[in-house]
């Protein structure tokens, strides 16, 4: 019905005219929807609160370390936590608060890098096997086979006993290591990927097949790629204070949690305990945010969980 004292054609235009939406209402609805799922999430909102806290103190370790690592003071060695030394000297009087500070940035250094290897190498089997398919990923995975069938830490630990330790060295292996493992997650994704009618009309009207890998089935198979990344780099980290303890890991003058917890901390743990309390709590932290966040990841990225 017009409104009185106007046309009814200018009546009938100003109703059938869309309210406008304000800008920043949407920008709000947006970041509602994205944080309402970890409402419900606390371990993994409290795990992403660890890995930032651990990334900014790798980012900044030489701003927050109040000495050095190399800073050796034989009068101050086995001294407990004090104002001077939030967490004690080691047997050699070096600051343990400054050697977990520079820990975390090996730890970070390590987890990152091998993640990022091994994700690389995972996508190239997984997808290009799972897209082509035939002899190819016959051949593909059956290497995989062979090197699932080995325990993966022995071989490491022969390589690296023959490579010699290093903090390049360890990254390397473990990127290698857990390569062979995640392709078969990321084959799998592929293969269900590729049975979806927008591949098929991809092919039909002339893409070729990388473009269809790159802009078709990767951004598709996203989301179990980052759930195996933050998985990956709890357990890369566990894998190199393994290593690192063993003395097969980093070495000076690089700082690393596993080193820290060999050594003195096993010579002297019962006259100073928090050589190997702090370095444990540490590695303890880590691997517990990493594997948190993937969890809240996962329960986030899959349509399946996410609708529970």
């Amino acid at each position: 019905m017009p409104v009185t004292g106007m046309p009814a054609s200018e009546a009938q235009g100003e109703l059938l005219v869309p309210p406008r939406m304000d800008a920043g209402a949407t920008r709000a609805g947006r970041l509602r929807r994205a944080i309402r799922p970890w409402t419900h999430k606390p371990l993994a909102v409290a795990g992403g609160a660890i890995v930032l806290a651990i990334v900014g103190v790798a980012v900044f370790a030489d701003l927050i370390a109040p000495y050095a690592v190399d800073t050796v003071n034989p009068i101050d060695r086995l001294q407990g936590p004090s104002l001077r030394h939030l967490m004690g000297t080691d047997s050699l009087g070096r600051d343990s608060f400054s050697l977990v500070v520079h820990g975390a940035r090996t730890s970070i250094y390590v987890g990152f890098g091998a993640v990022a290897i091994s994700t690389a190498g995972a996508l190239i089997i997984g997808v290009v096997g799972g897209y082509y398919g035939g002899w190819l990923d016959t051949v593909a995975q059956r290497l995989v086979d062979m090197w699932m069938s080995f325990p993966w830490l022995v071989i490491i630990l022969t390589i690296a006993a023959i490579a010699g330790p290093g903090l390049t060295t360890v990254t390397l292996l473990l990127g290698f290591a857990y390569t062979f493992p995640n392709s078969r997650v990321v084959r799998a994704a592929t293969l269900a990927t590729k049975q979806n009618l927008y591949v098929d009309a991809a092919k039909v009207i002339g893409a070729g097949d990388v473009r269809i890998m790159l802009f078709h089935i990767l951004p598709n198979i996203t989301a179990p790629v980052i759930i195996l990344a933050t998985l990956g780099l709890g357990n890369a980290i566990l894998a190199e204070a393994s290593l690192s303890f063993l003395g097969l890991g980093v070495t000076p003058p690089d700082v690393s949690w596993g080193t820290m917890l060999s050594g003195g901390s096993r010579q002297y743990f019962f006259r100073s305990p928090w050589l190997a309390f702090w370095p444990g709590l540490a590695l303890s932290l880590a691997v517990f945010g990493f594997n948190m966040l993937g969890d809240g990841l996962r329960d986030v990225l899959d349509p399946r969980l996410r609708s529970r």
